[in-house]
């Protein structure tokens, strides 16, 4: 059944879609190689690299609102970020692990985070890497969207 708040959605989706993607940096898995997978809402300022963020944007109501329930569409931005001296390397690690984070959630989509209300997790925008330097080293980053489609009750 769906939540009743959009808070509550929100939250949980965003948790969900974490929780699955810790669940490959297991020995093996599509994101072994990665130290921190969070939500860019809840991060570090100083994170440890390899790093995975996911992050709310603006939601639109997609569907016309009825005083049963509301249709929700959620971007959501997965930002990544390498460190690495020599851009090349930098530049391909973080497009790569990007795609990676990306295909893992639209591929399972939305059956391997255990919420019903979830009609379809689709394909966005993607932004291959970037520089982003600090004092402490030269960090890459890159990012995809996906766009989570969901239903609260009204």
């Amino acid at each position: 059944m769906p939540p009743t708040t959009l808070a509550t959605a929100v939250n949980a989706i965003l948790d969900g879609l974490v929780t699955y993607l810790k669940t490959e940096q297991r020995t093996g898995g599509t994101l072994s190689d990665v130290i921190v997978i969070a939500r860019g809402d809840r991060a570090s300022p100083s994170p440890e690299v390899p790093a995975v963020y996911l992050v709310p944007q603006k939601m639109i109501v997609v569907e016309p609102t009825t005083s049963q329930s509301e249709w929700w569409e959620m971007p959501v931005n997965i930002g990544t970020m390498v460190n690495s001296d020599i851009p090349e390397i930098g530049y391909t690690a973080a497009t790569d692990l990007a795609a990676r984070a990306r295909a893992l959630l639209l591929t399972h989509n939305s059956r391997n985070i255990g919420l019903d209300y979830i009609k379809i997790i689709k394909s966005s925008t993607f932004d291959p890497a970037g520089p982003w330097s600090r004092a402490e080293g030269n960090y890459h980053t890159a990012s995809a969207e996906v766009k989570v489609l969901f239903k609260i009750r009204g």
